[in-house]
């Protein structure tokens, strides 16, 4: 039978701290339920109990109390991986993203007008090698490069070769009509 992993005593102004850090509301929460799995095994609790009493892996509990038994709060609030995860989307990812969303789709021979992110999406990891990442971190990538989503006005289109003078004059005889008082 494994040895019950015990907490040990409190240094100098731990079990203050620990009060203070209880009752702090602007603690991120995964800060703060470090502290609480520390005072559940203070009043007595095992440490599994503690983490199904909070709901955390009791990994997670046997982990904190290690932690505290080394070195105390002083790394509580230190993340553990404060780069957090590398980005699998590389700056040329990011550049082909927004070339190709500033497409038409008909542009590379699909045969819809407008993008959907699951249809970008499909059409890059298919043809671009992109990342597979959800639609909805595609959608706040172009967000944060200033890519809006353009409504296709396919009357604005055409193939006749005047289409440009025809459309000026048409728009100049538009602005000069007065309007009709009732």
């Amino acid at each position: 039978m494994a040895k019950r992993l015990k907490l040990r005593r409190f240094q100098r102004g731990e079990k203050q701290m620990l009060i203070a850090k209880l009752h702090d509301r602007k603690l991120p929460l995964w800060i703060a339920q470090r502290y609480r799995i520390v005072a559940c095994v203070y009043q007595n609790q095992s440490v599994r109990a503690a983490a199904r009493h909070l709901g955390c892996a009791k990994e997670t509990a046997y982990r904190c109390i290690k932690e505290f038994n080394e070195h105390g709060f002083r790394r509580f609030e230190c993340s553990s991986n404060p780069e957090g995860r590398p980005s699998q989307i590389t700056e040329l990812h990011l550049k082909t993203l927004i070339r190709i969303a500033e497409k038409r789709p008909t542009d590379v021979g699909l045969p819809f007008t407008n993008w959907s992110m699951t249809k970008l999406q499909d059409y890059l990891v298919k043809h671009h090698h992109f990342p597979s990442v959800s639609p909805e971190w595609m959608r706040r990538l172009l967000r944060r490069a200033d890519v809006s989503w353009q409504h296709t006005k396919t009357w604005k289109q055409s193939h006749d070769p005047d289409f440009a003078a025809k459309k000026s004059v048409f728009w100049r005889s538009t602005h000069n009509v007065p309007s009709a008082a009732w």
